[in-house]
């Protein structure tokens, strides 16, 4: 093998590396694990009927182990049944709706401790998210597209993804546009009444042809919308208005981790919250005004996902010692390390790094 073939190959590999990564809190890298069969556990924080859940991952999609419930905002949690592998969580009407690595939907009354499978597929070989409408209707987001089930589970349909993208999360911006991240680094919104599914892309610069690959991490930010990619952050008007770069410094560069891995709209509509490798940071339009976290602790690193609940931040990590994740004040001016036992719950209290 020549020399320049070898670091073709090397850089190849590093690039998959990267979107392993931001992956993480998916599915894995092309479904196989990554972190070894020793790694800790994982947790993602989910909302679902104004409760907070943590769900238990392992080291790669298909290796979930649990579902943590907490009544007072994370300061103690307890197991609770859930439905075997469930991956994610949704709330309807007074319901509660589990989405397992199986292909598997179950319900339950909010308040109840029965589950009923409503509905699965084994054709799947992926679910990673799903969003129930205002109809009840379920939306999955899948590698091939959106599959749609019915209220009761008696009827599904496909909605392939534009230009084959895998569809990786979704959200309702309205009662019945679906938004959804796609990877590679881009953004689609399924019309739930006329069953458009269109990609919303207009606005993105051209992608160098690097091997980088990622899902584009798309939050509401008041009436606007965020999104990030490889190359920065943008920002939308509207739904469905062209994308404008808001940001070319939260990118991917090599193996840096100055990558956007969340973001999150903060106290209005011009501020916004980023976490990167090296934290999470304070943003004011295009500007970092200051950094709120540094993910330098040794119970937890490598941030993947910042989660909005009653005010406070809720952010899940990649490599957990001891903890299941840190609570950001409303305010951004301290954080607490989550842990199971209440007596270790540590209250770190870090003053905000006003450094720019």
């Amino acid at each position: 093998m020549s020399e320049q073939v070898a670091r073709g190959t090397l850089k190849a590999i590093d690039m998959r590396w990267i979107g392993c990564v931001i992956l993480l809190a998916i599915a894995g890298c092309n479904g196989q694990p990554f972190l070894g069969k020793s790694a800790p556990n994982s947790y993602r924080f989910v909302v679902a009927n104004d409760e907070l859940y943590a769900v238990r991952h392992g080291g790669s999609y298909g290796t979930e182990s649990g579902v943590l419930t907490t009544a007072d905002k994370g300061d103690t949690w307890t197991e609770m049944d859930a439905p075997h592998r469930t991956i994610s969580l949704a709330g309807r009407d007074s319901q509660l709706v589990a989405l397992t690595s199986k292909a598997e939907l179950f319900t339950r009354d909010a308040n109840g401790t029965s589950w009923t499978r409503l509905w699965s597929d084994p054709s799947l070989r992926h679910t990673y998210d799903l969003s129930c409408a205002l109809s009840g209707d379920i939306y999955l987001a899948t590698p091939d597209g959106i599959v749609e089930v019915s209220r009761d589970g008696s009827t599904s349909r496909k909605h392939a993804s534009p230009n084959g993208a895998m569809c990786v999360r979704s959200f309702f911006a309205d009662d019945h546009h679906l938004v959804v991240s796609c990877n590679p680094f881009q953004v689609a919104v399924l019309d739930t009444n006329t069953k458009e599914f269109i990609g919303w892309n207009e606005g993105f610069l051209k992608l160098r042809d690097d091997g980088m690959y990622g899902p584009a991490k798309v939050k509401m930010h008041g009436t606007r919308f965020l999104a990030s990619r490889s190359d920065g952050v943008y920002v939308a008007d509207g739904l469905l208005q062209p994308w404008q770069l808001l940001n070319d410094e939260i990118r991917h560069e090599g193996l840096s981790g100055e990558f956007c891995r969340d973001l999150e709209t903060f106290d209005s509509h011009e501020k916004w919250l980023v976490a990167t490798g090296s934290g999470i940071h304070l943003m004011q339009g295009g500007t970092k005004q200051e950094t709120v976290f540094e993910d330098v602790d040794d119970d937890h690193n490598l941030i993947l996902e910042v989660t909005p609940f009653r005010s406070q931040y809720f952010v899940s990590f990649a490599r957990l010692k001891n903890a299941i994740g840190v609570r950001l004040a409303e305010d951004a001016s301290e954080w607490t390390t989550l842990r199971l036992n209440a007596k270790q719950s540590e209250t770190e209290s870090e003053a905000a790094d006003t450094s720019p």
